[in-house]
């Protein structure tokens, strides 16, 4: 994969009860990642929809999926502060890295912001992850909201 080429990554199917067709989840999945990771303001205010990869609902959708997105939130909270050390963990690692493999394209007075930057990443995408996961049924929840596999 090279030059910006943009692969999409394989689909991820759901067979409702009853029927015989499943259907391409990735659609859904992709509209939920859009809420975990964008400010909602951006989302609300539908800025920068076009960047996202996804078509943009009506008003009324918008503010059902904003309610859901705070639901989803909400429900993995008890864990980020543990996902929030990790996530800085792994992120100062692999901003090391990148740093290594640019050889120096990366001026060291922007090296601390990289690594900020990446760490936040990291967390969001993390956490997005583990939202999706959560949705998908592929983790579950114990009694004390440790998640599970």
């Amino acid at each position: 994969m090279g030059g910006g080429e943009v692969v999409e990554p394989p689909s991820i199917f759901h067979l409702p009860p009853g029927e015989d067709v499943p259907y391409d989840m990735n659609p859904a999945i992709r509209r939920q990642i859009v809420w975990d990771v964008i400010p909602h303001q951006f989302i609300l205010n539908q800025e920068h929809t076009d960047d996202w990869g996804v078509n943009m609902s009506s008003e009324d959708v918008l503010e059902m999926e904003h309610t859901d997105a705070h639901e989803r939130e909400d429900f993995v909270a008890p864990i980020v502060p543990v996902l929030a050390v990790i996530g800085a963990m792994v992120g100062d690692v692999i901003a090391r890295a990148m740093l290594v493999s640019t050889k120096g394209e990366v001026p060291p007075e922007y090296a601390a912001t990289f690594t900020e930057q990446v760490q936040s990443n990291v967390i969001v995408g993390s956490r997005s992850v583990i939202m999706e996961l959560l949705d998908l049924g592929v983790l579950g929840v114990n009694e004390n909201l440790g998640i599970e596999s």
